[in-house]
């Protein structure tokens, strides 16, 4: 079984926007509803952990999963005070049965069902693997404003999500950094700290991540594209 964990619980503080970007309305729809709608129409995944916010959980099911009837989402979960405690408390909830996680950030909307099942297809051979692009920007380390280096960008991939993982690696490095108090940006540098085999796959240069006001724009934009 593939389950999926859909992390919407950010409180949105560089969007400004108090109610959150994941419920901000584009085209009439909230943003995390064309996130959800790509997960159910995968033909892989088999079932959606939603996590959000504890006070907006009401509000998700019955104006988001009961009314656009996304039937693949089985619960929804309060998310924690950092994305790593949302995807820890998710994780207690996934199906027995469950041998593979997807793990995606809600905000990023205009992800494919091409994009899922090519990343859950690239598995094999790697505990955890997620979808990522090629920086085309140069990119320095500044200290203090000063530049302390410029960095080789041929090795550098920005990564997106969906991130897909083997259950037990996932779980066992949840674990061990709860136990020694390591908090990262994303769920494959904790497979990475604990030595585990991660991949990258090709992303898509669609698949952003709402963080500015300025990004529903492009949201618009690219759904109404979509759309003709």
């Amino acid at each position: 079984m593939i389950t999926a964990i859909v992390a919407a619980a950010g409180l949105g503080k560089r969007f400004s926007r108090y109610d959150g970007k994941q419920f901000f309305q584009i085209l009439g729809k909230p943003l995390l509803s064309y996130t959800l709608n790509v997960f159910q129409k995968s033909d892989i995944i088999d079932n959606v952990i939603l996590v959000v916010n504890k006070k907006d959980i009401l509000f998700t099911e019955e104006k988001i999963v009961q009314k656009y009837k996304y039937l693949k989402v089985f619960t929804i979960i309060e998310g924690g005070k950092e994305r790593q405690d949302s995807i820890k408390n998710a994780i207690k909830h996934l199906p027995e049965d469950t041998g593979v996680v997807a793990i995606h950030d809600g905000a990023r909307a205009l992800v494919t069902v091409d994009l899922i099942d090519k990343t859950l297809n690239s598995l094999e051979g790697w505990d955890g693997i997620a979808p990522g692009l090629p920086v085309t920007n140069t990119l320095k380390r500044v200290l203090e404003g000063k530049v302390i280096e410029t960095l080789d960008r041929n090795n550098i991939w920005e990564i997106q999500t969906p991130q897909v993982f083997k259950k037990n690696p996932l779980l066992e490095s949840y674990r061990k950094a709860y136990l020694e108090g390591i908090y990262k940006t994303d769920d494959t540098g904790l497979l990475e700290q604990f030595g585990y085999r991660v991949g990258v796959v090709e992303g898509e240069a669609d698949n952003i991540k709402v963080t500015y006001p300025r990004d529903i724009y492009i949201v618009e934009a690219i759904l109404k594209k979509r759309s003709l």
